[in-house]
C-alpha cells in the first residue's frame, strides 16, 4: 500500500491518493487548500478549525493563539488606565504613560486636567481670596495688598491706605490714619487750612482762635497766633493823612482815612465831599474808579422816577455784576459767597450779610475796596485813602473841595448836574441824552401832602445815632430825599429805608458809631430782614465765615445777617464746615471734583470741603521768530509774530523839517543795543550810525531823520533781534507834493433831493495849468463810468453830475485836481439832505382882455410863467402847460400851447364859439397849479 503525503491521511482501505487528506490542524492553527496555516497575529483558533477566529474589539493575541483566552487588551496610551474592561480616561488631578495600568495622582496641592499623560500637567490649583500664587504654592498677601480667587499676584493699597495681610479686595484699603496738620476726607488725607490746626488722626481741622492765623498744616493750638505786624514806624501820620498805611513790604505811608460814596433809590447821589444832587439818567454810568478798579452803574428810567437796576464791578480782566438778589462774573450765574484770588496777590471777596458786600484786597489795603450792594437800587463804595484825588466817575473828585464835584471826564467842572452826569455816561450821546432835571416836589405831583412824610423823616431822623448825628451834619437833604420818596411810594415809610441807611453812613464818616443802628432807631421800621436761618449781628465779623475761610473777620467788625456760630454759609444754607464744597469764583465743586484757578495759574481737585492745588503745567513752543508773551488773566505764554511795528509806516516828511520815526514792541522789553535802524529799496544801509543825518533815541525805538531832502525818500526798517527772535517794523517815507490852488468850488455845500439831480462844480483857477482832475466821493473815486455820476470837464470849469440821488450819496465830495508837480486838495463839497419845496407859479397874462375877429389871423391869448424854486426848471417844458376855458369856475377844454422863449406861453382862438374866460394851468409833482388871472376873449 502507498503511504500518503506528509500531513495527509486517508483511511483504511482507500484505494487512490485522492482519499489521501489533510489531517486536522492542531489548536491555533486553520486547514487551508495547502494545509494547516498558523492563525495571525489578534486571532486565535481550537484544534481542527479551519478559520482562526478574531479577538474582541480592542483586544489582541500572539499568532498560534489557540482560544479566546490568549486574546488580551492592548496597552493604553498615554493618560488613559487598564481596566478589566479596557481602558479608561484618567481622571482629573491624576496621570498616566504609555501602557500603564493605573492613574498616578497628582502631587498634593496641585491639579491636572482629565486624560493627563504626565506629572508636567499636574499644577497649582487656583489660590483663595487674599493669597496669591508662588512657584512652591499659595502664600498670603501681606500687609497693604489684596487679591481676588485666582490671583497670581497681591495688588498694592492707593496711596496712604493700608490693609491686613490676607485682604480679599480693595474695600479692604483705607486710609492711613492721618498725620498732625491734616485731616481725612472721602478723598485721603488733606493738609488743614490756614487759620486750621489737627492732630494725629484726625478727621476735621480745628479753627483758630478769633483774632489769632496760623500756617497751612499746623498741628496745635500753639500754632495759632497773633498775625505778626509790620514793625511800628517813626512816622507820625496827622492832618489830612491821619492813618499809617503799610504795603505788603512793610513800607509805611501816610494816606487819608476811608471815604465813602453812596447812591439810593431814585437815585439820590452822596459824594465823597459831601455833595448831594438827584440825577436821573436812563444809561450806564461811570461811579467810581480806583487804580485798575472800575464801577458803573446801570440806571433803568420807570414812570415817575430812576433806580439803579445793576452794579458793574471791573477788575482786571473780570466784570462782576451785581443785579437784584443775583450775581454774575463775566455774565455767568455765581454763588454767593465767592472769593478769587489773582497772580500778583490781589483777591476778591463777595459776601452775603442780608446785602452783598463786594471786597477787594491788594497790596496790603484791606479793602483796597468795598461795595455795598442792598439787592434792590441803593449802593455805596468805602475806598481806600490812596485813591483819594484820584477818583473819577459820579462820586466826585474826592479831595475835600465839594465845588468841583461836578468834573467831567475831560476835566471841566459843570454847574449842570445832568450835563455832569451825562458826560460819565459809557454809551454815546444819541443813545444817551441828558435826562430831564427831578421833580422839585414829588408829593405835589402825586397830590400827596407832605406833612405825614415830614412828620415821619423828622421823627427818624432825631432818635438814637442819627439823631445824635443830627446834631453835627445837616441832615435837610436826607430829609427832603426822604419825604419825596415816602411819597413817590404813596406814603409807604419804608421806601425812606434806604434814604436813612444813607444818611448813617455819612454819619459814620463823621466819627459816630452806627452799629447800633436800626435797632435804636424802633421809629424808622427799618430792621434788616435775614434769611436762610440766619441772625441779625450788630457787632459781626467781616468778612463772615465762609468754607474757604472760617474763621473771617480780617476787616472788623460790621453790621448784618450771620449763620450761628460754628456754621458757614453755602448755597443759600447754613452748613457745618464737614459739608462744606469748594468754592472758587463763586462755582461749587464737590468731593474729587477737578477745576482750574485760571487766575492763580492753578488745577485743583476738591477734597471735600478742602482742595490740593498744584501749577498748571504749560506746553508752549513757538516758531523761529515767534515771541512767547504772557496775556494779562491768561496762565499759559502764547506765541506772537510781527511783535515789532511801525507807529507811523506811512510817514510824511516836509523839505528841510526833521520827521521822526517810530517802532512799537509789543509783548517784551527791548534795550538799545538790541534795535538796528535800516533804509532800503534801493540798495541796504545801516543809518542808525550816521550821526551827520540821524538820530536815535536812547531806546532804540526812535529814528529822527534831521533833515528831509530827496534823498532821505525811500523805504525804512527798524529790525530788533533779542533772545534769537527777530521781527521788524517797515516804513515808506515820502515828501508831500506841494499845494497849489489850482481850482475853486462854485458852492461849498448843497442839498440833494432823493430821486432828483445835483451838481457839484469848480471853477478854474485863470492862468494854472492843470494835469488832471479827478472826484473823491466819501472815501470812494468816481467816473463816468459809476452808475448815476457823470463828469463834465470843460476849460474854465468840472461839473460833478449826481442823477438821481439817493440819501446814500449825502457826505462830501471832494474835487483833487493835480498841477505839474502840485496838487490841489482843498476843495470839499459838502452834500446834505434837502427836502423838495412844492412848486410855485407866477402868472401874468401878457393882456387881461383880448378883443378880435374870428377867422384866419385869430385871436391870441398869452401868459408869462415864473416857476418857483428854480429846481423845477430842470426838464420843464410846454408840455406841462396848457391854456384852458372857463365857464362859471368850471374847466371846459384845454388847449396845448406854442412858444416856451422867455417863459412865455400862448395859444391862438380863431373860432367865435372859443370866446370866454380863459385861464393857464401848469402840471407839477404835486397836482395842478391854475393861474387866479384870467384872459377875456371877446370875438366878433
Amino acid at each position: 500500500c502507498q503511504p500518503c503525503p506528509a500531513d495527509k491521511q486517508s483511511p483504511a482501505g482507500s484505494t487512490s491518493a485522492a482519499a489521501c487528506t489533510f489531517k486536522p490542524c492542531s489548536a491555533g492553527f486553520k486547514l487551508t487548500a495547502t494545509g494547516c496555516v498558523q492563525c495571525p497575529a489578534n486571532t486565535y483558533s481550537g484544534a481542527g478549525a479551519s478559520v482562526c477566529q478574531p479577538c474582541p474589539e480592542g483586544k489582541q493575541s500572539p499568532a498560534g493563539s489557540t482560544s479566546v483566552a490568549a486574546c488580551t487588551f492592548k496597552p493604553c496610551p498615554a493618560g488613559f488606565k487598564l481596566t478589566a474592561t479596557g481602558c479608561v480616561q484618567c481622571p482629573a488631578n491624576t496621570y498616566s504613560g504609555a501602557g500603564a495600568l493605573a492613574c498616578q495622582p497628582c502631587p498634593e496641592g496641585k491639579q491636572s486636567p482629565v486624560g493627563s499623560t504626565s506629572i508636567g500637567a499636574c499644577s497649582f490649583k487656583p489660590c483663595p481670596a487674599g493669597s496669591k500664587l508662588t512657584a512652591i504654592g499659595c502664600v498670603q498677601c501681606p500687609a497693604n495688598t489684596y487679591s481676588g480667587a485666582g490671583a497670581s499676584v497681591c495688588q498694592p493699597c492707593p496711596a496712604n491706605k493700608q490693609s491686613p495681610a490676607g485682604s480679599t479686595s480693595a474695600a479692604a484699603c483705607t486710609f492711613k490714619p492721618c498725620s498732625a496738620g491734616f485731616k481725612l476726607t472721602a478723598t485721603g488725607c488733606v493738609q488743614c487750612p490756614a487759620n486750621t490746626y489737627s492732630g494725629a488722626g484726625a478727621s476735621a481741622c480745628q479753627p483758630c482762635p478769633s483774632d489769632t492765623q496760623s500756617p497751612a498744616g499746623s498741628t496745635s493750638l500753639s500754632d495759632c497766633a497773633v498775625p505778626p505786624r509790620c514793625p511800628e514806624s517813626e512816622i507820625v501820620c496827622e492832618g489830612s493823612k491821619p492813618i499809617p498805611w503799610y504795603n505788603a513790604n512793610c513800607e509805611v505811608q501816610c494816606v487819608p482815612d476811608y471815604g465813602t460814596c453812596s447812591a439810593t433809590t431814585d437815585p439820590h447821589y452822596v459824594t465823597f465831599d459831601g455833595s448831594s444832587f438827584d440825577f436821573k439818567g436812563d444809561c450806564i454810568y461811570q461811579f467810581f474808579s480806583c487804580g485798575d478798579v472800575v464801577i458803573n452803574a446801570d440806571h433803568e428810567k420807570e414812570k415817575a422816577s430812576t433806580h439803579t437796576k445793576a452794579l458793574e464791578v471791573i477788575l482786571k480782566t473780570d466784570t462782576f455784576r451785581l443785579e437784584g438778589d443775583n450775581v454774575y462774573l463775566n455774565g455767568n450765574s455765581v454763588e454767593v459767597p465767592l472769593h478769587k484770588t489773582y497772580n500778583d496777590g490781589t483777591e476778591i471777596l463777595v459776601s452775603d450779610l442780608g446785602n452783598y458786600k463786594l471786597s477787594i484786597i491788594q497790596d496790603g489795603k484791606e479793602p483796597l475796596v468795598e461795595v455795598t450792594w442792598d439787592k434792590a437800587a441803593s449802593y455805596s463804595v468805602r475806598a481806600h485813602g490812596t485813591c483819594k484825588g484820584s477818583s473819577k466817575g459820579l462820586c466826585g473828585s474826592w479831595n475835600d473841595d465839594p465845588s468841583d464835584d461836578y468834573k467831567t471826564s475831560s476835566g471841566e467842572v459843570l454847574t449842570s448836574v445832568e450835563e455832569f452826569g451825562a458826560s460819565w455816561a459809557l454809551d454815546d450821546e444819541v443813545d444817551c441824552p441828558k435826562p430831564e432835571p427831578p421833580v422839585e416836589d414829588m408829593c405835589a405831583d402825586f397830590g400827596i401832602s407832605r406833612d405825614g412824610p415830614t412828620e415821619f423823616m423828622k421823627a427818624a431822623l432825631s432818635t438814637g445815632v442819627l439823631g445824635e448825628c443830627s446834631k453835627k451834619i445837616d441832615n435837610s437833604n436826607a430829609l427832603a430825599n426822604g419825604v419825596n420818596d415816602i411819597c413817590l411810594c404813596f406814603e409807604d415809610t419804608s421806601c425812606a429805608c434806604p434814604i436813612l441807611e444813607q444818611f448813617a453812613l455819612m454819619c459814620a464818616d463823621n466819627g459816630f458809631d452806627i452799629s447800633s443802628y436800626p435797632e435804636d432807631n424802633p421809629k424808622a421800621g427799618c430792621p434788616m430782614k435775614c434769611e436762610n436761618g440766619m441772625t441779625y449781628h450788630s457787632d459781626g465779623p467781616n468778612p463772615p465765615p465762609t468754607c474757604s475761610d472760617p474763621i473771617g473777620g480780617e476787616f472788623g467788625k460790621v453790621r448784618g445777617c450771620f449763620c450761628p456760630k460754628g456754621k458757614v454759609l453755602q448755597d443759600d444754607k447754613c452748613i457745618d464746615l464737614e459739608q462744606c464744597q469748594c468754592e472758587y469764583a463763586g462755582v461749587l465743586y464737590s468731593a474729587g471734583e477737578e477745576f482750574k484757578k485760571e487766575a492763580e495759574c492753578k488745577e485743583c481737585i476738591c477734597d471735600g470741603g478742602s482742595e490740593s492745588c498744584k501749577d498748571i503745567q504749560c506746553d508752549v513752543k513757538c516758531g523761529k521768530d515767534e515771541l512767547e508773551v504772557r496775556e494779562e488773566g491768561e496762565c499759559c505764554p502764547t506765541c506772537l509774530a510781527n511783535w515789532v511795528t511801525a507807529v507811523n509806516p506811512e510817514a510824511r516828511g516836509t523839505y528841510g523839517a526833521p520827521l521822526k520815526l517810530t517802532c512799537e514792541v509789543d509783548g517784551t522789553t527791548v534795550t538799545s543795543d538790541q534795535v538796528t535802524w535800516i533804509k532800503f529799496n534801493p540798495g541796504e544801509e545801516e543809518v542808525g550810525k550816521i550821526r551827520k543825518a540821524y538820530e536815535v533815541s536812547d531806546d532804540g525805538l526812535t529814528l529822527t531823520i534831521k533833515e528831509m531832502s530827496d534823498k532821505r525818500v525811500g523805504n525804512y526798517k527798524c529790525v530788533i533781534e533779542k533772545n534769537g527772535k527777530k521781527s521788524e517794523g517797515i516804513f515808506e517815507v515820502e515828501l508831500p507834493v506841494p499845494h497849489e490852488d489850482l481850482v475853486t468850488p462854485v458852492k461849498e455845500s448843497v442839498e440833494l433831493i432823493e430821486g432828483e439831480r445835483v451838481e457839484l462844480e469848480v471853477t478854474k483857477i485863470e492862468g494854472k495849468e492843470i494835469k488832471s482832475i479827478y472826484w473823491i466821493c466819501n472815501g470812494e473815486r468816481v467816473t463816468s463810468d459809476t452808475p448815476r455820476y457823470k463828469i463834465n470837464n470843460r476849460g474854465t470849469f468840472n461839473r460833478l453830475v449826481i442823477e438821481p440821488a439817493t440819501a446814500g450819496d449825502v457826505g462830501s465830495c471832494t474835487c483833487i485836481a493835480e498841477g505839474f508837480g502840485t496838487i490841489d486838495k482843498d476843495n470839499k463839497i459838502t452834500i446834505g439832505k434837502g427836502e423838495k419845496e412844492e412848486m410855485s407859479v407866477i402868472f401874468k397874462p401878457t393882456k387881461t382882455t383880448v378883443n378880435c375877429k374870428a377867422g384866419k389871423k385869430g385871436c391870441k391869448v398869452e401868459f408869462t410863467l415864473k416857476i418857483q424854486p428854480d429846481d423845477y426848471k430842470f426838464g420843464f417844458t410846454k408840455k406841462n402847460v396848457s391854456i384852458c376855458k372857463f365857464e362859471n369856475g368850471q374847466k371846459k377844454g384845454c388847449k396845448a400851447v406854442r412858444g416856451g422863449k422867455k417863459d412865455k406861453f400862448n395859444i391862438v382862438l380863431k373860432k367865435s364859439s372859443e370866446a370866454g374866460e380863459y385861464r393857464c394851468i401848469v402840471r407839477g409833482d404835486n397836482g395842478d397849479v391854475v393861474s387866479e388871472e384870467t384872459v377875456t376873449v371877446n370875438m366878433s
